[in-house]
């Protein structure tokens, strides 16, 4: 059984939407999507925000790629490097919701 701490089995529950902040990636192309997310990652770190939503153009019949796999693959990274602890597909279908590291007080 896996074990999540509280704030993790919280958002669970609560499907994922209980967050700080939110980057708004929908209808932007590939490039400019990985873009800004990584800008606004950054700044929502300096802002001290811990739970961030990245809303996505949902998927649609015949609609062609989203940026699911790519945001995703983003976020894998963003854990690995220790910017990130967490990323979780949000449950509305809406993206992905990160759970950043604390930034240390200033």
């Amino acid at each position: 059984m896996p074990f999540f701490d509280d704030e993790d089995a919280r958002a669970l529950q609560t499907e994922n939407l209980e967050v700080d902040a939110e980057i708004d990636l929908t209808a932007m192309g590939r490039t400019d999507a990985l873009e800004k997310l990584a800008y606004d990652l950054a700044e929502a770190r300096r802002e001290r925000a811990t739970r961030v939503l990245v809303r996505i153009t949902p998927a649609t019949p015949g609609g062609g790629e989203t940026l699911f796999l790519p945001v995703g693959r983003y976020l894998r990274d963003e854990v690995a490097s220790g910017r990130a602890v967490r990323a979780m597909p949000a449950m509305n279908g809406a993206g992905w919701v990160v759970r950043l590291k604390r930034a240390p007080a200033r």
